[in-house]
């Protein structure tokens, strides 16, 4: 997408790029090496893309979601000891809801983000801290 995208946003001199990883960027967990590996290179792509893109008035930043409460994250809280589990360990005692990330990427895509870039935003209720 930012290959086919990138090109236009440099003939007007203006482009936002919000790029979606995962709090797996950060810390991945058991089994899922190929997940944490494929969402680091998302926040290692959206810094570099930074870099290349800035001088053309784009930004780039990306979203790392945390558990979200979509068929994926479902998946991987299959038993109800899971669910409480995550409940309690974030700082706000709930899971996130696809709503959650609508904020951040919104920002990110918006003017009020125009001096933010290179950045990836943990959306995970304060699970992870870096």
């Amino acid at each position: 997408m930012t290959q086919a995208v990138v090109p236009h946003m440099k003939e007007r001199k203006y482009g936002r790029i919000v790029n979606i990883a995962s709090l797996a960027a950060r810390t991945g967990g058991p089994g899922q090496s190929h997940y944490a590996a494929s969402k680091s290179a998302v926040v290692g792509f959206t810094r570099v893309s930074s870099m290349e893109f800035g001088g053309y008035g784009i930004t780039v930043n990306a979203v790392c979601p945390g558990i979200i409460v979509t068929e994926m994250g479902l998946n991987n809280l299959r038993d109800p000891e899971r669910v409480a589990y995550f409940e309690k360990v974030t700082d706000l005692h709930r899971l996130g809801q696809p709503e959650d990330v609508v904020g951040p990427v919104a920002f990110f895509a918006s003017d009020d983000s125009a001096f933010v870039t290179g950045q990836a935003l943990n959306v995970d209720a304060g699970i992870f801290y870096s």
